[in-house]
Order: C-alpha cells, then sequence, then structure tokens
C-alpha cells in the first residue's frame, strides 16, 4: 500500500498464541512492518524494517566489521574479528533503548553437513525458521563483548555469519538478512602485512598496498624513506599501520641503528635505543636525540626501523634513513622563484629578435624579475632616450636566487641548500600553485612547493624553519601548494546545484550533476535536417538509429540551440569551462560549417578549441590547415575500432558505412604534421570486439605517430546496431586504461607489457603502485586546458551515475581509488 502520511495504526492478528491456561498469555509470533520513501521522480530508498512482538518492538542487532552486503562478499584474513551491535528497546514505540541482554552467534562453513548455503543465502528468513527460537548449539556473549575473534579459517573458503540479540523480555531478533545479522565472507590467504604510515611535522610517507618491506627490506634500500633532519633537535617519529581487511593489529616495536634486525638482546634500559624496544599496541611515537649533524653532502646517517604485526601474526618493516645536517645559516638571503608567470614570447620565428607586449594577468615572468631585480637606471629597449629602469626591490641586498623549473624529475630543494640561509623569500603563485604536471614537463611543471608538501614527500622548507630559519611566504599561492595535495576532492562538493529553467538566468537545458561531478569543456555538435550520411553501428546519430528514434549520443541528449545563444551565455555569465570541443558529422558542409563555429567560439569567448574531425568529408592537409587557421589548437580523430577488421565490420563495409581504416589514420599522420607532435589524439572504444591486446597495440601506433589516446569505453546507444551489445567487463577496460597511461606517459611500450594466449594482460611489466596512487590512468584522457590540466572530461559518457564510474572525470581520491584497485584484476 501507498500513502503520504508520515504515521498509520495498525492492527494485526495473533500468529501463535500461548495457552488460554498460561498467566498473562501473549503471543510467541512477531510481525515486521516495512516501509520505503518514494521521491517526486519515482526513485526509491532502500526499505527500513522494524519487527514486534505482541508485547514489545523486537531487539535488532547490525554487524559493524566487515560491513555486510548483499551483492559483494567481503575478503577477510584467516584471522578475522567481527564487531556488532545490538539495541533492546524498552518502551513500546521504539524510541528508548539500552542493550540486550545477550547474543548469540554461530559460524556456518560452506560444504559442512547440514549447511544449505544456497537456500539460506536465497531466503535468510529459511536459516531463522530451523533455528529460531532456541538457537542450540549457537554461542553466546553478554552485552558489553558485542564481537568474535576467529583464527584458523581455512583460505579458499566461504563461511556464514550469523548473530542474534536477546532481549530482557526474552524475544530475539528475528529479521535475518545479508545486510544486518548475516555477514558472508570469503579468507583469503593472507597477501600481505600490515600498511604501515610514518610521519611528523614534516613529512607523511604511506607504504604501498604490500604493507612495509618485510624481511627484505634490510637488504635493499629502495624501502628507506630517505629524510633530512635538524642537528641539535630531539626527533620525533609517530605511525600507525592498517592491517589487511579481516585483521587487526597486534603490536609495534622499534629499533634505531641495529647490528642486525634478528639481535633480540632486550634493552639495558630506556635510553638503549639500539635494541628492539618491547612489544606494545599502545606505543605509537618515539623520540630520539638530538644529534650532533654534519655538513657536507652526507651528513650523519641513522637508520630507524619500525615492525608492525597483525592478528595474522604478519609482520610488515618499515625504515628511515635519516641524515642529520647542522644548517650553517652564513648566508643572508636566498629567492627562491617557485612561480610559473607566462614567459616572454616572441612575435614570429620570423622575427626572433622581436618580443609580444606582455599578456594576461600581471606580470610576466620577466615583469617579476625587473621588478625585484633590476639594476636601474638602465634605458628601457625600444623607448625614446631618457626612459631609465627603475631600480628593484632587493637592489641592494646580497642575495642568491634560485629557480625550479628545471626540469628536474625530483625538484625538491635539499636542507643542505636551504641550511646556508638565514632568510628565504619563497615565491609562489596561484595559477602554478594549482598545476599538477610532472615537474619534468618543458612547459607547466609543477611547483616546487607543491611537489614537496605532497604526500609520502618531506617538506625540507618545513624542517629549515623549525630549525630558526626565517621564511618570507610571498605570493597568493603559497598556502594551496602545501595544503592542495592533501585535499580530498569529494569533500569539497557536498551540495547538489540544481539549475532552474525559469527566469532572467536560466540555463539552456535544466539538470543537475553529482556533488563531485563538473563538465568543464563546452561540446558543440555540428547539426543537420538530413543527419549524419555515416551508418556506425554503435552510433545513436547514424541512419539506423535515426530509424529508430534515437535521441542520444554518447549517452546524452544534445538539443539544438542557435550558436549565437550558447556563445551569450558563456560571454555573460560564469562558467565551468576551460575548452571548447566542435565535433564534425559526416556531411559535405561539415567542414565549412566547422571553420565558422571554431572562429566564433575562440574569438568570443577565448576559450582553446578543439576539433573532432571526420575525416572522411576531408582533403587531407590543406583542410587541416584551414581548421587550424580559424583558431583550433587540437583535433581529435575518431577511429574508435582497434583493428581494421573490426573498423570494417562497425563503421565501414559491414554496415554500407562511408569510412574507411587507411584514410583515418593518415588523417592522424597529416594531424601530427600541421598541429605538432601529441596535439592530435585518437579516440578509440573498448568493447566492439577486440582483445586487450590488440587494443594496447592501436593505442601505442597512434603514440609512436606522435598522437595522444583518448579512451572510452563502449555503451549501448538505444536505436542503435548495438543497443543490445554488452559493455566490455569493467577489469577489461581498468586494464586498458593503465596500458593507455603508461604508453602515452612514456613509461612503457609493447615489449614491456605482456599478454596471455587469449589476448588479456598479465603484467604491465613494471611497478604499478607509484602510478595506481595518483588516480591519473582512471580519468577522463581528454584534451588539457591552457594550464594542462584535463578540460575535456565528458562526465558519464560511459555509465550511468548509478554504475561504477569508467572515466572519472576528476581526479580519483584515496576513497575512489581503493574502489578501482580491487577491479583491475577482478575476473571477467
Amino acid at each position: 500500500m501507498s500513502t503520504t502520511r508520515t504515521e498509520q495504526t495498525i492492527t494485526f492478528t495473533v500468529t501463535r498464541p500461548e495457552s488460554l491456561y498460561t498467566p498473562q498469555p501473549r503471543c510467541q509470533g512477531f510481525h515486521v512492518f516495512a516501509i520505503r520513501a518514494v521521491d517526486d521522480r519515482g526513485a526509491v530508498s532502500e526499505p527500513v524494517k522494524r519487527a514486534f512482538y505482541s508485547f514489545g518492538v523486537a531487539p535488532t542487532v547490525q554487524i559493524l566489521a566487515p560491513l555486510p552486503q548483499e551483492l559483494l562478499v567481503p575478503r577477510v584474513t584467516p584471522a578475522v574479528r567481527i564487531v556488532w551491535t545490538g539495541k533492546d528497546f524498552v518502551d513500546p514505540y521504539g524510541y528508548a533503548f539500552e542493550k540486550p541482554l545477550y547474543y548469540k552467534y554461530t559460524l556456518f562453513k560452506r560444504g559442512n553437513p547440514g549447511v544449505r548455503w544456497d537456500v539460506w543465502l536465497n531466503d535468510p528468513d529459511s536459516l531463522r525458521r530451523e533455528v529460531a527460537p532456541e538457537f542450540a548449539g549457537w554461542d553466546s556473549t553478554g552485552s558489553d563483548s558485542a564481537e568474535v575473534q576467529y583464527t584458523d579459517l581455512a583460505p579458499s573458503s566461504e563461511y556464514l555469519f550469523v548473530v542474534v540479540a536477546i532481549g530482557r523480555s526474552g524475544a530475539y531478533s528475528p529479521i535475518f538478512d545479508l545486510k544486518s545479522n548475516m555477514l558472508r565472507m570469503r579468507v583469503d590467504a593472507p597477501w600481505g602485512g600490515p600498511r604501515i604510515t610514518l610521519f611528523n611535522s614534516f613529512f607523511s610517507y604511506t607504504y604501498g598496498s604490500d604493507g612495509g618491506g618485510g624481511t627484505i627490506g634490510f637488504t635493499d634500500p629502495s624501502w628507506a624513506i630517505q629524510l633530512q633532519v635538524p642537528a641539535g633537535q630531539p626527533l620525533t617519529l609517530n605511525w600507525y599501520a592498517t592491517p589487511p581487511p579481516g585483521s587487526d593489529m597486534k603490536r609495534y616495536r622499534w629499533v634505531l641503528d641495529p647490528q642486525s634486525l634478528d639481535d633480540e638482546t632486550p634493552r639495558a634500559n630506556p635510553g638503549d635505543w639500539y635494541h628492539w624496544s618491547p612489544w606494545s599496541l599502545a606505543q605509537t611515537s618515539a623520540t630520539i636525540g638530538p644529534f650532533v649533524g654534519a655538513g657536507g653532502d652526507t651528513g650523519e646517517v641513522h637508520d630507524f626501523f619500525l615492525e608492525a604485526e597483525d592478528t595474522n601474526d604478519r609482520v610488515s618493516l618499515g625504515w628511515i634513513r635519516f641524515r642529520v645536517y647542522r644548517s650553517t645559516f652564513a648566508k643572508d638571503l636566498l629567492i627562491v622563484n617557485d612561480t610559473r608567470f607566462n614567459a616572454d614570447q616572441i612575435v614570429s620565428p620570423a622575427m626572433p629578435d622581436t618580443l609580444r607586449p606582455p599578456f594576461g594577468v600581471w606580470p610576466t615572468r620577466a615583469e617579476l624579475d625587473t621588478f625585484l631585480f633590476a639594476v636601474g637606471g638602465v634605458r628601457w629597449r625600444m623607448t625614446p632616450a631618457g626612459w631609465l629602469s627603475p631600480p628593484g626591490i632587493f637592489k641592494g641586498y646580497r642575495f642568491d636566487t634560485l629557480g625550479t623549473r628545471d626540469g628536474r624529475a625530483d625538484p625538491a630543494i635539499p636542507l643542505d641548500v636551504l641550511g646556508q640561509y638565514r632568510h628565504i623569500v619563497w615565491m609562489t603563485d596561484l595559477r602554478g600553485s594549482e598545476l599538477g604536471n610532472s615537474p619534468t614537463s618543458s612547459t607547466l611543471p609543477m611547483t616546487t612547493l607543491r611537489y614537496m608538501s605532497a604526500p609520502n614527500r618531506q617538506n625540507a622548507l618545513a624542517t629549515w624553519v623549525s630549525q630558526g630559519g626565517k621564511l618570507w611566504a610571498l605570493g597568493s599561492g603559497f598556502g594551496n601548494a602545501t595544503n592542495g595535495p592533501w585535499n580530498n576532492l569529494v569533500n569539497d562538493f557536498r551540495q547538489v546545484r540544481t539549475y532552474s529553467s525559469s527566469g532572467a538566468g536560466r540555463d539552456l537545458e535544466p539538470g543537475r550533476f553529482m556533488p563531485n561531478t563538473v563538465c568543464t569543456c563546452l561540446n558543440l555538435l555540428l547539426t543537420y535536417d538530413g543527419g549524419c550520411r555515416a551508418a556506425c553501428s554503435y552510433c545513436g546519430l547514424a541512419r539506423s538509429a535515426r530509424a529508430e528514434g534515437s535521441q542520444t549520443f554518447i549517452r546524452v541528449k544534445w538539443p539544438a540551440y542557435p550558436l549565437t545563444d550558447i556563445l551569450e551565455r558563456v560571454r555573460g555569465e560564469r562558467h565551468p569551462f576551460k575548452r571548447a570541443c566542435v565535433s564534425m558529422i559526416t556531411r559535405d558542409r561539415a567542414l565549412e560549417d566547422t571553420c565558422t563555429i571554431i572562429r566564433q567560439v575562440r574569438e568570443s569567448t577565448g576559450l582553446p578549441v578543439s576539433g573532432l574531425l571526420s575525416p572522411t568529408v576531408m582533403k587531407g592537409k590543406n583542410d587541416l590547415q584551414k581548421i587550424r587557421s580559424a583558431g583550433a589548437d587540437r583535433v581529435g580523430i575518431a577511429i574508435d575500432a582497434a583493428t581494421e577488421e573490426l573498423f570494417d565490420r562497425h563503421r565501414g563495409a559491414g554496415v554500407g558505412g562511408p569510412h574507411r581504416w587507411d584514410l583515418f589514420w593518415q588523417c592522424v599522420a597529416d594531424s601530427v604534421e600541421v598541429f605538432g607532435r601529441y596535439m592530435a589524439g585518437v579516440h578509440l572504444i573498448t568493447g566492439l570486439g577486440e582483445t586487450e591486446e590488440q587494443m594496447v597495440h592501436a593505442i601505442a601506433k597512434a603514440y609512436h605517430m606522435g598522437a595522444m589516446t583518448h579512451l572510452f569505453s563502449f555503451f549501448p546507444e538505444g536505436g542503435s546496431l548495438l543497443q543490445h551489445h554488452p559493455q566490455p567487463p569493467l577489469g577489461k577496460y581498468r586494464r586498458i586504461q593503465l596500458a593507455r597511461y603508461l604508453i602515452n606517459e612514456g613509461l612503457a611500450d609493447i615489449p614491456d607489457i605482456h599478454f596471455s594466449r587469449e589476448g588479456r594482460i598479465i603484467d604491465f611489466g613494471l611497478d604499478i603502485g607509484p602510478c595506481l596512487q595518483t588516480g591519473e590512468a582512471f580519468m577522463t584522457s581528454g584534451c588539457p586546458d591552457s594550464e594542462g590540466r584535463l578540460a575535456c572530461n565528458r562526465p558519464f559518457g560511459n555509465e550511468r551515475a548509478s554504475e561504477p564510474m569508467r572515466n572519472y572525470p576528476f581526479q580519483p581520491g584515496p576513497e575512489e581509488i581503493r574502489r578501482i584497485l580491487p577491479q583491475i584484476w577482478a575476473e571477467e
């Protein structure tokens, strides 16, 4: 039944009354009331259930860890601790409650005699009907011990844990389901030890998913966290460790500069740091030093070790190798230019000595140098006689300067350099502080301050300040550079923005995105009365799809509006766009119209513009030159299929389409020549029938030609020939995403990646851990904005909002990465 009321009085019949000869007879059976909410769009909530007896509301129980799930099976270790909570209601309305009198619980192993596994999972209440109300043979525990620890569970086995709460009235919790009191779990052999994090005020480092260095760590210096610490001060190191799912932390111990990690000699006294400390779960920090320190390149070197053990007796090793430096403070001042202001630009290659006037916000790089360091009294170039430059603000001071746009893979400034100076002026602008590009980028590298402030790195500037150095933090980007790398983007978007279709500032199309999702590319698609001449099997614009009445393309509607209306909105209001993309379709007029639109968008909005091309209606390099002259700085070619056979089947002769494989790849080669290397992109769709190996070869082919790859996951478009074709498995797409990232970043190539006989990726040929932690491999691989950051992010172009995100339109945070990691090698 349905209602708009928020309360209802309901009369129930007795189910199992006691004998009338029983004093104060009462019903032994129960009823379950369930309710769910329905909004104005027809969306429904999860149901909420409440059971009750004739004499009161039934107790409830909820397993807290590991969290039970209906669809996914939590994976645990052979030693697992299960925690739950319960309520025993003491009033007839279910408002007031206290802890249950006690709990009863048991553990079933799949395959054991009497365990009707499939029956119980399909009908959880059938288990209750078998065992209630006696729960014979079940274990009991008091209300203050709502947990149980199991050990020695069999790996590769499945178990079902069930718990019920018993109230003071004698009633039990009668609702059995796989989201509350029934925990299905699969036991895996322990695959790694606890994951150690070591930190203090100037660094924080978390080891990878395999915990710490293990016993091999002592012989492999790559496991050591490299730190530089100041002399003359005590050094405090803090730690914690995260055990594998289903396990718990058991204890920690630490040692400094041991002769051997196997030396179990007890400590002689609390100051004996050179033997292992006693095991303890409570001690999570140690203070050592102060140390004398040394100058030079090496400093005074010490090794700090931490062991962390979990309840599966798995031990991880953390290792800090720190060098103690004694700062000299012998020099007055260091000025660090960590900005990313615009550089001077020549007018044209034909006039290399003639510069463009400064543009953009003040200052440019040259203007800042003049403002700070000019000698003064020098005639300005190309000005009338007598126009002399003023002195810079640092004229007369004794100072050294240091720039950070040097292209080094590790741009951190070490403590032994900073420690030479009593004062440091550090300049970081806002735009530069937001850059997430590689430090080796030749155009806009990440600032050094942001690099040093990121997780798993030491901020040597903070260490220098702790020694007494005096810092002048100059520029509006200092705070953002130091805090930005720690920001969780999900926390920035807690409000749903709904766009209204009424009022003076209404949107052209009302709608909303998920709270943490913003579309940052203005996508413009050419439309014609006759539609597109192509017949691609998967496309919502194809002739066959139009015949079926398809209303979408790339999963979304494309309503038609006059270009003037769109440009007026972008000019006149704040908007999120960082780039525009003009997409051709296969029509004879498409080239001319595309050039016109690119030109107007570029002149009207100032946004960088990409062109998504249809080579079938173009004539080689001459037409590409027209696209570039109109104002496009990048182009994309949607080849889509990984092999010639699949291309012909889905886009060419197989569907009566006009497209040809060789023509599209020739357009890629011509685009690289006209627009420059890696200024052209190849669109590829996973899921059209290719193997992973075939798709990786297509990605590598594009990269070797000088083109980047924009990867998509097939989604069935309604009305298209492939409207019932399945999506590719998520694991397959994740592996191809990672391969694309490694190839496009120059980290791997075809010889490095290994495939099974079926063409499935089985190994990437390198440690992929660092790449996984950034999450960049799983973002939309679209064109960047003018500062090198992702602009064309196409939210939900590959999946429904209710499904796992395939191309993240934002950089995944820790929670998203935790969801992604098990997907990479998921079984198909």
